[in-house]
């Protein structure tokens, strides 16, 4: 999914789809850095991103998307994180259960994207993490897996999907994206949304040059592609983009 054809790494996401009337996604996961294994995320002694100032502190932007709309128009969305959090203990693979340090929705304590004077967000006020949130988390492998809550008690979030073999790590990085109505507390709004025209094969809705596009607002951020995917099927059929410094 990377490539290396600029003279800065680039990604591309392959296609995807569901059946009519059931939401789908995809993830842009962040840059896996410059090393020759991907960056371990997780927080500092500091509690702060050990990524943010590494080789892997470089934005996604996401400069081509290729979409096809059955007879039902689709309003899409690239979605950011709103926040991130890590794992208090190690999740083994096969089971759906993981702790979590924090709620990375209660945003009045739990914030840990840097502001001035490190005042929590004002415009967004706390969303708790609750079932049918994105999220996204690094396994132990290096890879990240995008997963959906299927539902919380206090810190033990049970997802969607069993965790992959090898499972996660205690400390792991987890970022939480919310739902697609719920607004960034980074920006006091919801996240870049377009809706599709019906009966269209691979409408562009990002323009294919650097000069535009999407992007993450955080150094090492994911993204996610997000499809209601209502009534009539539509598929992703193309995401692409790059990893810069700014």
């Amino acid at each position: 999914m990377f490539g290396n054809t600029l003279p800065f790494p680039t990604f591309s996401v392959g296609t995807n789809t569901a059946t009519g009337g059931t939401a789908f996604a995809s993830l842009v996961p962040p840059s896996p850095g410059g090393g020759i294994a991907p960056i371990l995320y997780g927080a500092d002694a500091n509690h702060r991103a050990n990524w943010a100032q590494g080789p892997a502190a470089s934005r996604a932007h996401v400069t081509c998307l290729l979409y096809t709309t059955g007879t039902t128009a689709h309003k899409v969305a690239i979605l950011r994180p709103f926040n991130w959090t890590t794992l208090a203990a190690a999740a083994a693979g096969g089971q759906k259960v993981v702790n979590l340090a924090d709620d990375p929705g209660v945003y009045s304590t739990n914030y840990k994207y840097p502001t001035p004077g490190n005042v929590a967000p004002s415009q967004v006020g706390d969303n708790g993490i609750a079932a049918s949130d994105y999220v996204a988390y690094q396994v132990a492998d290096g890879t990240w897996v995008l997963d959906t809550v299927n539902s919380v008690s206090s810190l033990a979030v049970t997802l969607t999907t069993n965790l992959p073999t090898g499972g996660a790590l205690a400390g792991a990085a987890l970022f939480f994206f919310g739902a697609v109505s719920d607004k960034d507390p980074a920006t006091g709004q919801v996240n870049w949304q377009t809706t599709t025209t019906a009966s269209t094969n691979r409408q562009s809705l990002v323009p294919d040059n650097i000069a535009g596009g999407v992007q993450a607002l955080h150094p090492g951020d994911p993204l996610v592609f997000y499809s209601p995917n209502g009534t009539a099927a539509g598929t992703l059929d193309h995401l692409s983009g790059f990893y810069a410094r700014h």
